[in-house]
Parts: structure tokens; C-alpha cells; sequence
């Protein structure tokens, strides 16, 4: 049996490098100049539904080609362009449990304290909750803080006794779920953390199996709160594009999450924001008016507090004249002087792009118009505030336009400038072609969506619009020739294999690896969209390892049914026809030249057991074709499950 293993494993190696080597042939050898003059279009009604899907979806789940094609292809992209249209009730199924999502910033603070919390609480300057389970997180925090500041002093701990468990973590393991939750919530402070911290993930898996999510979550919390409010707000967010059924919602939603980039790693409080800022700023605004979109995202104590704005102060301010007083820095060290960085990314990275024409002193005139836009305290709401007293007074000129003197709405009247600036329609019409078209879109393509975008005034739905109407759109030389992004090529894999997913957070680790955490990158470009970025022979044995083990159902929380896959008598199926409806299912038609000759090598490594003794004695030197049989033997769904990871690993299911 380990030969016959030994041999598979070595034909799937064959067959990705077979595919890599095609596909890598295929990328580097698209010389077509970016100004065709002739295409051709996907013909078949089929072809056009699972081009569609492909494009303007994360995939396809089983049986939604054939429902696109009944409902009609116009029908479904007017739904789809209008999501208000569409029933999404079901989608609380799903992420209704995560209960952050329905928490404003400060309440998420008082669940998950941070550390400047939990340091204010130490001083006395806060009182503790004292309703259960926050009381626990808050004093075991406490707890953490005052070990750690003691060994800092290389002094024995004073304040905090830790106890001695008198079970160990494998005996509360043993209990019951609910027993579990009780055991660690009521033992002695750093007690609790001292049982947590030893454990891998798979025994913390075990440890949390059958608690409901809230109590998973006080359990997480005891360790690390903040990482519950980053962990659910990225689960939401994964789960919804898993299973919307506004998926052209869900995918512009990334895409301006990507454009309006944030880094939930940038300081203590960002964490408490990103959710809102996905639900409340990008997502209502993801098919709409563009400057509608500018404003939500400017207003955003997010990116306020991500790109340093709401500690900007204007030079002539009155803020910066009390700064001269003896004092001020020790009483409000947090403001600084004038900052420049979302003046300046505000038009290189969110409108007018590197090329728009601006000039150093065009960023220092915007961020000047910005001053004053900044943030409450937490503990006052968190939320948007126009601080007279910071911001910079007097005339501004931006790209040549004259901003006269008028607080909060001079940063309202550059956005509006920046908004229905030419140079922004090209910007983002590029941009939105590179995602749904091609890495290099014709300059007939977007001038006609820079011609809808400026006389709509930037209605992002009407330019996509005119995107799916041109004849570049529907081209059948296009037609998968984008690499999907790590995120893309997740999401929809479990669409794809119509996965269960009861817990997000083995695929949030997956993202990790292939190298696109959900607001994970530093850099306020965001991640790229192009092929070359994605297209790596490291990327390809990521997204390889990723589908085997999605299939053969070792990603945790996740659950596939290969079973299902097949279909009714799925215990008939010889390994052809195993191969063959796989192919329907995942791929929703045949496999390429490449992944096809993998599977056939496949199909008959699988079909022929291995040899044994007694086979050998029984004197039948003749190789048996049992690749027409139906697959009998134990193994046979654990194979197919095989067969089924490497069309989800292949090139042609990662591409669109």
C-alpha cells in the first residue's frame, strides 16, 4: 500500500509541474498588444453563465451555471448589479453567532479590552465590569499585565499570587463542553492563562470542541482579547463572501477594502474598527456613488486613525499655539504636528493615482484642508469629530482649485474635486478592468468607462455596467486569463466543493500562508491584482497543499463531501467516471490538456491496488485495467478525494 501511495504522490507532483510549466508558458507568452481590434466572443450560453460567474462572483457553486442560464444572463447580472433585489436572509445562518459584528467600537473595547484599558484598570482610573464573563477576561488581563511588569522589575510577584491548578489542561479536556467553559472560567487568575498558553492549536481545538462561539470566544479573549475582535471581524468577512448571495456586492466590497487599504496591526485601538468600517463604510457603498464612497471612507475613524490624520494639527491652529505652552505634550502627547500621509495617499492611492498631476505642495495644501478631521476617545464613542481647534485656517489651493476658508466643509468641497476629477475616472476604471478583465485592458474599454463613470457622476454600478457590455468583457482570448488572488482562489474553493464551514479560522490561517491575510498588508497600496504578483511556483505548491487538504477535510472547522461530489451511486463509479464528474462538478466542464493527461495518469495509479503476496503466489502475472471497475475498496472515496484536491489545485481552476 505505501508503494502504491509512494506512486500516486509521485504522479501528482508530474502532473502539477506538467500544468505549471503549460500555465506558466501560456502567461509569459500573451504578447496580444493591449488595443485589439478583433475578439472573440464566448458563444455558448453555458460558456457565457460560467464566464460570468467567474468574473463577476468568487466561482461558482454547484448547480449555479444552470441556474444562471434559467433565470437568463441579463436578469442575473441586473440582480446582481442591484442587490438590494436579492434575499440574503439566509446569510445569519452563517455569521449571525459572531456577536462583535453587532458591537460599536467602545462596546467591542469593554468586551475585549486592549492593553491601554487594561492598564488605565490597573491604575484604578476605570472600574472593572463586573458582569461574568468580562469580569474574568478583565482581571485575567490584569493578571498578565502585573506578572509582566513585575518580571520587568525583576521583582517577585506581589499583587497576583498565581495558583496552582489542581488539574491539569488533559483532565479538563476529558470534561464535558460546558464543564470545560466553567473549569477556566472560574479558576484563579493566571491559573487560566497558565493551562492556555502551552497548547497547540490542535489541542486548543480540543479544548474548545462543543462550547458555543460565545464561550469560544471568552476563552480566546482570556489570552489575547484583541485577537477575538480582529479573528471575528475577518471570519464575517470571509463567511459572507463564502455564502452571499450578493456576490457582486461581496467582490466590490473587496475590492475597496483592497483600494482603501487598512493594516489591523497598526496600534492598539485600529483592531475595533475594522469591522465597522467593512459593514458601515465599504459595503453600503461598494455598487454606488464613488464620492459617496470618499466621504464614508475620509469620515472613518479607520483610516483617520490608520494613516495618522486624526493626530494632524495645522501649524497656525489654535491647537498648535497651545502646544507652545510649558506642559501641553505631557498632557496631550498624541498630537503632533501637520501630517501629510492621507493628503498624499488620498490622491495617489484612492483617486487621481501617481500619474494625476499632483505636487508635493498639492499633498501639504490637502492635508492642511484635512486638519482638524480626527477622532472622539473611545470611551466618548469613538467615533468621527471636526476639531475646530486643529484645523489649519485660511485659503487652500488644491490641484488648482481654490478652497476658500470654511472648516469641516473645505475637506467636503476637495473630496467633491477629487471625486469628479478625470484623472480619478481613469484611475479607477483602470483598476476595476485589471480585476475584471485583463492585466491589460484596451484604451477603448476604458474610455468608454471613463466616459459613464464622469457623466453618472462616478456610479460605480453604471460603470461596471458598461464593462459587461462591451465585447472585451465576453472575449474568449480573456476568458481565464486572470490568476486568482489567494483570496479569490479560497473562497471560491469552498464554493466550488459546496463546503460546511463551521469555523473560519483554519481558513484565515490558510490566507496567511499564501500570503494575503485579510488587512494584513502594512503598505496602504494594498495587494496586488495582477498576475505576475500571484503566479509564482511557491504559490502554486501553496494553493496544491491547500485543495488536498480541503478535500481530504484536514482543514479545521471545514468539511467537504467528495460523496456529494459524485453524485448519486457514487460507490458505482469506476475511476473514469469518478475523474469525469469531478471535472463537472468543480470545473463545470472538461479539464484542460495539462490537468487532463494528470488525471488519467491518476485515475489509473488509483484503479490498480497494489501488489502483494498473495497476489504475486496466485500466479496472475498479468496487470489488470481496472480503471472501468467500480472502486470497492475502502479507499476509494479517500483517492477521489485526492482527484478532486488536484482539480482544485490545478492552474485551470486558478485561474478566471
Amino acid at each position: 500500500m505505501r508503494r502504491a501511495r509512494y506512486r500516486v504522490s509521485l504522479l501528482v507532483v508530474i502532473g502539477v509541474l506538467q500544468s505549471s510549466l503549460g500555465f506558466a508558458l501560456q502567461q509569459s507568452g500573451d504578447a496580444t498588444p493591449p488595443d485589439r481590434l478583433s475578439k472573440r466572443e464566448v458563444q455558448s450560453e453555458h460558456s457565457k453563465a460560467l464566464h460570468a460567474l467567474n468574473r463577476l462572483t468568487f466561482g461558482p457553486r454547484p448547480g449555479e451555471v444552470e441556474a444562471v442560464e434559467a433565470m437568463g444572463l441579463h436578469n442575473w447580472i441586473e440582480q446582481q448589479l442591484h442587490p438590494q433585489m436579492i434575499d440574503d436572509s439566509d446569510l445569519s445562518h452563517w455569521v449571525g453567532d459572531y456577536k462583535t459584528q453587532f458591537m460599536s467600537p467602545e462596546q467591542m473595547m469593554m468586551n475585549f479590552p486592549n492593553g491601554s484599558i487594561i492598564r488605565q484598570a490597573l491604575k484604578g482610573a476605570i472600574p472593572v465590569p463586573a458582569d461574568e464573563p468580562v469580569h474574568t477576561v478583565w482581571t485575567s488581563q490584569m493578571a498578565i499585565m502585573q506578572e509582566r511588569e513585575n518580571r520587568s522589575e525583576k521583582a517577585p510577584p506581589n499583587s497576583v499570587q498565581p495558583a496552582h491548578p489542581a488539574t491539569n489542561i488533559e483532565e479538563i479536556i476529558g470534561l464535558p463542553a460546558a464543564a470545560r467553559y466553567h473549569a477556566l472560567l472560574n479558576a484563579p487568575p493566571l491559573t487560566d492563562i497558565q493551562l492556555l498558553r502551552p497548547l497547540t492549536p490542535a489541542r486548543l481545538t480540543a479544548l474548545t470542541s462543543g462550547m458555543t462561539l460565545e464561550q469560544q470566544e471568552t476563552v480566546g479573549a482570556l489570552l489575547r482579547p484583541e485577537q477575538v475582535v480582529i479573528g471575528e471581524a475577518q471570519s464575517v468577512r470571509l463567511l459572507k463572501d463564502i455564502y452571499s448571495q450578493r456576490q457582486l456586492q461581496r467582490v466590490m466590497t473587496e475590492f475597496w477594502m483592497n483600494h482603501f487599504n487598512l493594516y489591523s496591526k497598526k496600534n492598539q485601538i485600529e483592531p475595533y474598527y475594522i469591522s465597522q468600517f467593512e459593514q458601515t463604510v465599504i459595503a453600503p457603498h461598494a455598487l454606488g456613488s464613488f464620492e459617496d464612497l470618499l466621504v464614508s471612507v475620509a469620515k472613518s475613524p479607520a483610516m483617520l486613525i490608520y494613516l495618522d490624520n486624526a493626530r494632524s494639527i495645522g501649524p497656525d491652529s489654535l491647537a498648535a499655539q497651545r502646544r507652545m505652552r510649558p506642559g501641553f505634550q505631557t498632557v496631550h502627547p498624541s498630537l503632533e504636528g501637520i501630517n501629510e500621509n492621507y493628503g498624499r495617499e488620498l490622491m495617489e492611492l484612492h483617486t487621481i493615482g501617481v500619474n494625476g498631476g499632483y505636487t508635493q505642495q498639492d499633498v501639504i495644501e490637502a492635508a492642511k484642508v484635512l486638519t482638524g478631521w480626527t477622532v472622539t476617545p473611545m470611551r466618548q464613542g469613538g467615533g468621527f469629530r471636526f476639531n475646530t481647534a486643529q484645523h489649519e485656517p485660511g485659503d487652500k489651493i488644491v490641484l488648482g482649485h481654490t478652497i476658500p476658508d470654511g472648516g469641516e466643509n473645505e475637506g467636503i468641497e476637495m473630496l467633491h474635486v477629487l471625486a469628479t476629477s478625470p484623472a480619478t475616472a481613469r484611475f479607477i476604471s483602470l483598476k476595476l478592468a485589471v480585476r475584471f478583465v485583463s492585466d491589460h485592458p484596451s484604451s477603448n474599454l476604458i474610455n468608454c468607462m471613463v466616459k459613464t463613470f464622469l457623466s453618472t457622476g462616478g456610479d460605480i454600478g453604471r460603470v461596471l455596467q458598461t464593462m459587461v457590455d462591451s465585447d472585451e468583457f465576453w472575449s474568449a482570448t480573456d476568458s481565464g486569463n486572470k490568476v486568482k488572488t489567494p483570496l479569490d482562489y479560497v473562497v471560491s474553493s469552498v464554493r466550488a466543493t459546496n463546503a460546511t464551514v463551521s469555523d473560519a479560522s483554519g481558513l484565515l490561517s490558510s490566507l496567511n500562508h499564501m500570503g494575503m491575510p485579510l488587512t494584513g498588508t502594512q503598505e496602504p497600496n494594498g495587494y496586488a491584482m495582477t498576475n505576475d504578483a500571484w503566479n509564482s511556483t511557491s504559490e502554486l505548491v501553496s494553493r496544491m497543499n491547500f485543495a488536498v487538504d480541503l478535500t481530504s477535510n484536514r482543514i479545521p472547522g471545514v468539511t467537504v463531501s467528495v460523496r456529494d461530489m459524485l453524485g448519486a451511486g457514487a460507490d458505482e463509479l469506476s475511476t473514469v467516471q469518478q475523474t469525469s464528474q469531478l471535472e463537472k462538478t468543480l470545473l463545470n466542464g472538461p479539464a484542460d490538456r495539462s490537468l487532463s493527461l494528470t488525471l488519467k495518469q491518476m485515475s489509473r495509479a488509483r484503479a490498480t491496488p497494489p501488489v502483494t503476496t498473495s497476489v504475486a503466489e496466485s500466479g496472475d502475472k498479468q496487470p489488470q485495467d481496472r480503471s472501468l471497475s467500480p472502486m470497492k475498496h475502502p479507499s476509494a472515496l479517500a483517492s477521489a478525494s485526492v482527484a478532486a484536491g488536484m482539480i482544485i489545485g490545478s492552474p485551470q481552476f486558478q485561474q478566471r
